[in-house]
This record gives structure tokens, C-alpha cells and sequence, in this order.
């Protein structure tokens, strides 16, 4: 039994080849161009678009685009001779059936590969596309004794029909082998691109294609991407722009550090994003010759312990001007490694597309998203699961993975918006769903034919007012998985799990995050030294204090340093503990530095929230700052004892079931935001301390700081219009780090042992003192009872040693010396006894002051643990 042309089509397409529907029996392109269609540039290897296509055309015959994106070329070998040329009437013509035979008979058989007859029995050879030589499309090839064969060479550019496509005369097309393409023999290459790119030998000692050098190969391919990313945001000069970049990555190909075809892929599908589809012919064209080009002077990254930390200047080939087809004069190689990408000049570029600018749920217009040939769907008489999966496929190919506009977050469907708190990602209502399935399509009805109109079925298509109702509701409750995951958006370059800087702004699906920039960043170049200076200015005015008899504020300085770098690392982190900003009097600067210290890697005054007095009202506060992706929360001046067991689990888990307001269910959503509370002497119980980092400010004459005296007076202001500054020195800090080996700090914080190691790592390595060195005396100060309970068994022992004594006597001891009161509760002096023996109980094997509490029966006694 024949297999169907969609399941075909579905197969092809998971190995990845590219396809487009022809015309039933015929072997050209289902939709023209007078409507839209651009032939084999339509060609994917998305399922949802080729299932589509299919499901709507069940008739429609398989075209596979050859070339990069499918990875093989095709050789055509016709029955019949070649058409006479009008300019060379005497040539001699053979068939491609018979030069085959004497070709194999000079050469060698043809290696067992992917091979098909066509309809007119003629035979498909599939191969692998060839790294080294530049192949074109042809009809007909010249053999050696001058004689024409109907041989064809389909590669970029061309298409072949797959089976089981029907030909014009009735014939199908048939797999005689369907094992997978093999590289073609030498005398093939030989005979249809007979000149080969030769690399020009240079004075040193090219390594090996591939590098073997990880390092090398990593930073080589952050520089494609980064070039890819320049491309597709260029405005004016596009192919300028892409024939220089791919010049330069051509010095990296010619270097062994990107194999050709990765980098040729990567360029082309740039250039496409900024051209037009319409000229990707030109696209690979200029690629290919400026890879060949670059490719004869490679480039040489010498060794990483040869690196300097004092970040260089990048190469003085990026600020030259453009070099042209006509004039292709290779410009100067600067054979130093560049700094990370971040750090170069106009390295960061604009989004391919970025949310509209309208605030709130505006409707969403994808008229610049989606190409001029829309999908067709006809709603007449159509199953509602045949409209939802057509629409799906629809929208999924406007949805483009490389600059997308819908999202799933914690299973749901999202969108980014810009908001007062600038962009945050946004559950998708049916109304955006709505305004989105009316451009991403052509909706279509049919009707009957009337007198006069020609129809072979009796019906007419015609436009419809508009999709179904029922479908962006049902659409909106079915997500697909294949939609991209967003988590987050940041301001500024961020670094990943794997220490690897995500410095161009737009979507990144391997962090899920979105990195929103809508103007370029001017970062500085500054050695670590320098970056310490810019960030112990930024911070002077404030009077850092860690509580201690002998402290400097080393600790706080160390730990709000740690809170600026935090933003830019979160992804290394899997869990953080808030940083609480506290103070013993009003007007100290606590709000003000919290501010800065979040808005520095923001760009923007962050938004500021009061701590919920109601659990019901800190976990709505939660839900809604984490579903929105907001990099960091603050709850400014708590007051009272700091409590929240919905605070408590979103420090310490990396998801969180966050509630959509209005919506009946949860949202299970990464944590990845920044904490920050600021407060005048905070109390909290025993779980919230050890999930604090401590930032201490405190003015020795106890009067309100008068900024007009300090050495940025407006510090926020000066903060928002020296942020770029300030995340140079950050990013400094950071690249530091890791060029170092990311070495992990000395101290540690249960629960938090990912952050310490990172942020304590950072500092340690930048030589900034401090870090986790106030624990133990943060812990008394917030949370003063543990100072009444030290003092009470201190005393304890000093009466009784080691005895056994009953808890009326030991509450004797506590009203004797006035600790404890409050949990002594009692109508009279039973009652009082009782309780404190609760308490006592509680505090079993409890070490305090070095003294474990033990409890035997109704009778207490301690026991020396260490000298108190």
C-alpha cells in the first residue's frame, strides 16, 4: 500500500529536511507568487506547518528545498537527452542514463545512498553536502570529451520531488534505497565542482579542524552569535554588514575553531532575518564567498593564561568601514583574544522584534511578523479539532523561534507586555488570542455556487468575517508543547548556568529569559582595580556597620556588593536568600540604597512594595511579581516582627505555585528573583534569620543623613544616568571570577551553599573582604530573646551546675535576674511554672551559650559543650 503524501511528509520532516507543497501531479509550488508564495524559500521542517499544508492540500506533491538546511544535494540523472542550446547547435548530447554508465565505468560504482526514481524513470542520488567545495545548482553537466549530459546538480536554491509524489504522467515516485545519504565520491565532487576552496597557508601553525581547545571553540562560537545578532538588527548597510561579519567569521573557520557549514547556516539564516526572504539567493551568495575569503586569513586566539585581566580594546577591524563586493580588501588581523562579547563596542544590538509599545493588554499586531503568503483556513464544514490544529499551525509559524511573541510560563500561555514597571511577561487572555488568530491567517467560508459562476465542486470560497468564536477560548485552555518557555526579564547582560554571558538582547531559550534593551549599552573597559574604585565610590556616602564592638562594615559593604552582582549570575544560583537592608533610626538611607543597588542593572527605579500585613496578601504579592518575570522585589520599612510561611517557601524552593489573580488554579513558576527588605532593627522568628543576608546602616551621631553633603547628592539620579558604568565594573568582577576558574568562597549558608560559593567567589576573588562574617551577631539582634536566653542558663549553671532541678526553679532564676518574662504565661504561679516548663521542653538538646539543655522526666540539667 502507497503511504500517504502527509504522512511522508510528517517523516521527512523529524529527519529534519525542509519541504514545501507542489501542485498535485506536477512539480510546481502549490501557492504562487501572485499570491504570496516565494516557491522553495517557503520550505520548513516544522511539523505543525507541514502537517498543516498537508492535512488542507492531502493531493499536494513533496518538494524538498536541498542545500544547508536539509544537509544534501541531490544528483538528477534524466532518461532523456538535454535540450539543444541555441549557441552551440553542434554540441553532442547524451542522456544522463547513459554518461552515468560510462562514468561508473571510469571511476567506480556509485556508493550505496538514499536513491529514488522519478516519475519519468529517471534516478534521484541523495548526498551529504560537502565541506571544502562550493557547489551550485546546474542542468546538464559538460564530461570531459565535451559532450552534454542531462545530469542535474540540485543544491541551495533547487528542489527535487520526494516519494510518493505522482508525476504529470501518472507515475509515482519511489524510494529504490532509503538508507541515509553518504558523502559522494571524489569524481563527483570532482566533476560538478571541480575548483576547491583552498586555505592560504600562513606563518604559524594553524591547529587542527575541529580545535581541540574547548575554550577557543566556545569563544569563536559566541562570536558567531553575536555576529549573527548584529546582522539581523542591522537597519541601513545590510549587505555590507553581512559580507563584512562573515569575513570575520571566516577567520575563525580558517582557524579550525567553527566548522564551515555552522557557520554558514547561522549567517545565512541572519542575513535572511534582515533582508527578506526574497533575497536569500543573495544571502548565500555573499556568505559563501566572504567565509571563503576570511577563511585564507585565519585567526589565531592564543591561550587563556596568556590573558591579561585588564579587559583590551576590541579588534580594530569592527570600527572600519564596510568592505565591498567590487573591492573585497581583507582588513588588518589583530591576533589578541577580544574581551567577552559584552564588553566590545556595538556588539549589542536591537531585537529582530520587540513587544508593542502600548501598555497594558493592547491587541498585538504581527502585520511585520508574519509573511505576505498567510496560511488559508476554510471553516466550512470543518471538525473543531481540524480548525484548532490549522490555527495552531498558523499561529506557530508566525511564532518564530528566534524572536517569538507567545510563550508558556508554568504551563500556560503568555505574552510580554510593557507595564510602569517596565516589561514583564503577562498571562494571555482570549481577547489577545482573539487579535492574534485575525492576523495570522486567511479565513476563508465557502458557499454555493450561483448562476454563472464556474465551480467543479459547486461551491465558492470567499473571505470570512472572522474565525470561529469558540476558538481563542478553546485555544487559549489547549497550549501546545512546543511553544518557547520565558521565566524572566533582565535589563543587562546575564551570565548562565554555564558561565556563559547572554549579552544579546531578545529571547534566549536556553536561560528562558528575555532580555529587553532598546537602546544600545556603552560599557567600559576597566581592570579590576578600577572596577572596585567606580563601586566603593558609588557606595561611599553610606555608613556601612556591622553591629560589632570592633567592626568597619566590611561584612554589609560586602554583602550590598553582593546584592548588585546577584542580578547578573541568578541563573548559577538555584536559590537566594533576601538581602535585608536595616538601620536603628529613620533617615539613615536604607530605601535609597536598596533602590540603587536593584536599579543599577535595571536602568530603572525598581517598584516598591509594602510587606502584607495578611498571609492571603503576601502570597498575591508573590504570585504576581514572579509571574511577571520581575527581577527583583522590595518590601521597604517592615514593621513588627517579620512573619510569612509563604515567604519563608519562596526563598528556599526553586518553583512556586503561584495564584493568577482572578483565575481559579496555580501557575507552578521558577524562582528566579532578587529579595531585598529594608527595615529599622527587624525582628523575625528563627527560619527567617537563617534565610537573610544582613546589610547594616547606622549614623554614629544618630541624626538623619543630609544628602546635600554627600558626594553624589541625588544618588539615585546619578545611579540611573552611570549605570552602564556601574555594570561594566559588575561584569568585571564577574569575568574576573571566572577566568580564574571560579574559585568558591571560604564561608557558607545552609540551604544557600550555591549562592555563597558564587557571590563569595566574586568577591574573594576581587579581593573585597567581608563576606558572611555577621551571622552570628545578626542572629541576636534579630531575634533579642536569644540574648535573654544565653544570659538565663549562663546563670542557671552558675547555681545549680550540673544538678537536676525542677522548672519552677528555674523560673525563679529568670524573674531573679528579669529574662524570659514573656514566656512565662500564667494566672498564678502554677500556671507561670507550666508554661516555662513547655518552653524549657521546647528547648531540648538545645546548645546555648555552650551549654546543651537536657531534659529528663519532669527534672532539667545541663551540659558543658564547650567552654562558654
Amino acid at each position: 500500500m502507497t503511504p500517504s503524501l502527509r504522512l511522508s511528509a510528517m517523516k521527512y520532516a523529524a529527519r529534519g529536511w525542509r519541504l514545501f507543497p507542489l501542485k498535485p501531479c506536477d512539480k510546481l509550488p502549490l501557492i504562487p507568487k501572485s499570491e504570496g508564495g516565494n516557491g522553495c524559500l517557503d520550505a520548513t521542517a516544522e511539523m505543525t506547518m507541514v502537517d498543516y499544508w498537508w492535512t488542507n492540500n492531502p493531493d499536494a506533491n513533496i518538494g524538498l528545498h536541498c542545500g544547508p538546511g536539509s544537509n544534501v544535494f541531490v544528483l538528477d540523472i534524466d532518461t532523456e537527452l538535454p535540450k539543444a542550446r541555441a549557441n552551440k547547435p553542434d554540441e553532442v548530447r547524451v542522456t544522463g542514463m547513459d554518461a552515468l554508465t560510462q562514468l561508473e565505468m571510469e571511476n567506480g560504482a556509485i556508493p550505496a545512498t538514499r536513491k529514488s526514481q522519478t516519475g519519468r524513470g529517471g534516478l534521484h542520488f541523495f548526498f551529504l553536502l560537502p565541506r571544502g567545495r562550493k557547489l551550485r545548482n546546474k542542468v546538464g553537466i559538460t564530461l570531459a570529451d565535451g559532450s552534454r549530459a542531462s545530469i542535474d546538480v540540485r543544491t541551495d536554491g533547487g528542489y527535487v520531488v520526494l516519494p510518493p509524489s505522482i508525476h504529470k504522467n501518472g507515475n509515482a515516485y519511489a524510494w529504490i534505497d532509503e538508507r541515509d545519504p553518504v558523502d559522494a565520491p571524489e569524481w563527483i565532487l570532482d566533476l560538478i565542482a571541480p575548483i576547491e576552496v583552498k586555505v592560504a597557508a600562513t606563518p604559524w601553525n594553524r591547529p587542527a579542524m575541529p580545535s581541540e581547545n574547548r575554550g577557543h571553540r566556545k569563544y569563536a562560537h559566541k562570536a558567531l552569535e553575536s555576529a549573527c545578532a548584529t546582522i539581523a538588527s542591522t537597519m541601513e548597510g545590510k549587505h555590507d554588514e553581512l559580507n563584512r561579519r562573515a569575513y570575520v567569521i571566516g577567520g575563525y573557520v580558517g582557524g579550525g575553531y567553527i566548522e564551515r557549514h555552522v557557520a554558514e547556516n547561522e549567517l545565512v539564516a541572519a542575513g535572511i532575518a534582515s533582508m527578506g526572504a526574497g533575497r536569500e539567493h543573495e544571502v548565500r551568495r555573499t556568505v559563501m564567498d566572504a567565509l571563503t575569503k576570511g577563511a585564507e586569513s585565519p585567526i589565531a586566539i592564543p591561550d587563556m593564561e596568556s590573558r591579561a585581566h585588564v579587559l583590551p580594546e576590541p579588534p580594530a577591524y569592527l570600527d572600519e568601514a564596510p568592505v565591498t563586493d567590487d573591492d573585497f580588501a581583507p582588513p588588518p588581523r589583530v591576533h589578541v583574544l577580544p574581551p567577552p562579547q559584552a564588553l566590545q563596542r556595538a556588539r549589542t544590538a536591537r531585537p529582530v522584534w520587540s513587544p508593542p509599545e502600548e501598555e497594558g493588554n493592547a491587541a498585538i499586531d504581527l502585520s511585520e511578523r508574519v509573511s505576505v503568503g498567510l496560511p488559508k483556513i476554510n471553516i466550512t464544514d470543518q471538525q473543531s479539532q481540524d480548525v484548532r490544529r490549522m490555527s495552531w499551525a498558523a499561529l506557530l509559524r508566525a511564532n518564530n523561534a528566534s524572536h517569538p511573541f507567545l510563550f508558556s510560563t508554568g504551563g500556560k500561555l503568555t505574552r510580554l507586555i510593557r507595564s510602569e514597571h517596565g516589561m514583564e511577561i503577562s498571562p494571555l487572555t482570549v481577547a489577545d488570542m482573539d487579535a492574534m488568530l485575525a492576523t495570522v491567517a486567511t479565513w476563508k467560508k465557502s458557499r454555493q455556487a450561483k448562476a454563472g459562476e464556474e465551480s467543479s465542486s459547486g461551491f465558492i470560497e470567499i473571505n470570512a468575517e472572522r474565525h470561529p468564536k469558540w476558538l481563542a477560548p478553546d485555544m487559549c485552555s489547549t497550549p501546545p508543547v512546543t511553544l518557547p518557555v520565558v521565566s524572566q526579564v533582565v535589563y543587562a547582560p546575564t551570565f548562565d548556568k554555564s558561565a556563559t554571558m547572554l549579552d544579546v538582547p531578545g529571547y534566549h531559550p536556553s536561560a528562558r529569559r528575555w532580555y529587553e534593551r532598546t537602546e544600545p549599552l556603552n560599557l567600559t573597559h576597566m581592570s579590576v582595580s578600577e572596577a572596585k574604585d567606580v563601586l566603593y565610590d558609588w557606595l561611599a556616602d553610606f555608613p556601612f556597620d556591622d553591629g560589632l564592638d570592633n567592626g568597619n562594615g566590611d561584612t554589609s559593604r560586602a554583602h550590598a556588593l553582593g546584592l548588585f552582582l546577584l542580578p547578573f549570575v541568578r541563573d548559577m544560583v538555584r536559590n537566594t536568600p533576601a538581602h535585608l537592608i536595616e538601620a536603628p533610626t529613620p533617615g539613615t538611607g536604607k530605601s535609597i540604597l536598596a533602590q540603587i543597588l536593584v536599579s543599577a542593572s535595571m536602568g530603572r527605579t525598581p517598584a516598591i512594595h509594602s510587606f502584607p500585613e495578611k498571609e492571603e496578601e503576601v502570597l498575591k504579592t508573590l504570585s504576581a511579581a514572579l509571574l511577571s518575570g520581575r527581577p527583583a522585589l522590595i518590601f521597604d520599612n517592615v514593621r513588627g516582627k517579620l512573619k510569612s510561611a509563604a515567604f519563608e517557601g519562596a526563598l528556599t524552593t526553586g518553583q512556586f505555585a503561584a495564584r493568577i489573580l482572578g483565575v481559579t488554579g496555580e501557575m507552578d513558576v521558577p524562582v528566579r528573583t532578587v529579595w531585598v527588605l529594608t527595615s529599622n532593627n527587624a525582628e523575625m522568628n528563627a527560619d527567617l534569620q537563617r534565610r537573610m543576608a544582613r546589610i547594616r546602616i547606622a549614623r554614629l551621631d544618630g541624626e538623619p543623613f543630609d544628602r546635600s553633603k554627600a558626594r553624589h547628592p541625588d544618588i539615585i539620579q546619578w545611579t540611573l544616568d552611570n549605570h552602564e558604568m556601574l555594570i561594566s565594573a559588575g561584569l568585571c568582577l564577574i569575568q574576573h571570577w571566572i577566568d580564574e576558574g571560579m574559585p568558591p568562597g571560604v564561608e557558607t549558608l545552609g540551604s544557600y551553599e550555591e549562592w555563597a560559593r558564587v557571590i563569595g567567589g566574586i568577591l574573594a576573588s576581587a579581593g573585597i573582604p567581608g563576606f558572611l562574617k555577621n551571622r552570628k551577631q545578626f542572629m541576636l539582634d534579630a531575634n533579642p530573646i536569644e540574648l535573654e536566653w544565653a544570659e538565663f542558663v549562663k546563670e542557671w549553671f552558675s547555681v545549680h551546675g550540673r544538678e537536676e532541678v525542677k522548672a519552677g526553679d528555674l523560673l525563679r532564676i529568670a524573674d531573679r535576674i528579669e529574662v524570659l518574662g514573656e514566656i512565662s504565661n500564667g494566672k498564678d504561679e502554677r500556671g507561670r511554672s507550666m508554661s516555662f516548663g513547655h518552653k524549657l521542653a521546647q528547648r531540648k538538646d538545645n546548645v546555648i551559650a555552650g551549654y546543651r539543655i537536657m531534659k529528663k522526666g519532669n527534672g532539667y540539667s545541663l551540659q558543658v559543650v564547650r567552654n562558654p
